[in-house]
């Protein structure tokens, strides 16, 4: 019966020659590291700009068509949502300041807030997530929102002032942060976007 064995590498030299390699006749070239990156930011921006395709032109016609205010917002806002799931963050930060421009946008509210707190600039999150409570104070994410935010700057009254109207909107989602009703460090997480 044939079974698998182990042959030391000397004994298995003896019927097949070992490969002629030597580190100092190699004749690979490592390319330079700043074309490596260069190579891959190509590759990433090919790809994300092949990944947001249809989806990118969809809504930028849809801003252009816009027939008022509202509608040019909304449109806007999910344009830059989109830039925002693929990590092009300044471009979808532009964005938002421009619907914000034409008045106070809750969900752009939320995700430019959203994008400072991404950045650690928890002040200036919470400055738009404390707008968006102005337009939405009911809003579980806006809530939730304000109550990380305040969290992770330290001031756990405020945070838990605004988990404690979390638990009133929202119970479920609110157990799923029970540390910001106290003063618990949690890790920084990434942040959800709005509508």
């Amino acid at each position: 019966m044939n079974q698998a064995k182990f042959y030391p590498v000397h004994e298995a030299w003896k019927t097949y020659e070992a490969v002629g390699f030597s580190a100092a006749e190699s004749n690979v070239q490592i390319p330079a590291g700043d074309k490596i990156v260069a190579a891959y930011s190509a590759d990433l921006d090919a790809f994300v700009k092949g990944e947001m395709g249809q989806q990118e032109t969809t809504l930028q016609v849809a801003v252009t068509k816009a027939a008022d205010t509202v509608a040019k917002q909304k449109a806007l806002n999910g344009l830059a949502v989109l830039h925002s799931r693929f990590g092009l963050y300044d471009q979808a930060q532009k964005e938002f300041e421009l619907v914000l421009s034409k008045g106070d946008y809750m969900p752009a509210l939320l995700n430019l807030g959203n994008i400072y707190f991404m950045k650690n600039d928890d002040e200036k999150a919470l400055e738009f997530y404390n707008r968006a409570a102005k337009k939405a104070p009911t809003n579980s994410t806006v809530l939730l929102s304000i109550a990380r935010a305040n969290h992770a700057m330290e001031n756990y009254s405020s945070s838990k002032k605004a988990y404690d109207a979390l638990v009133a909107v929202n119970p479920d989602l609110a157990q799923r942060f029970s540390y910001l009703g106290s003063r618990a460090k949690k890790p920084r997480a990434p942040r959800t976007r709005a509508a």
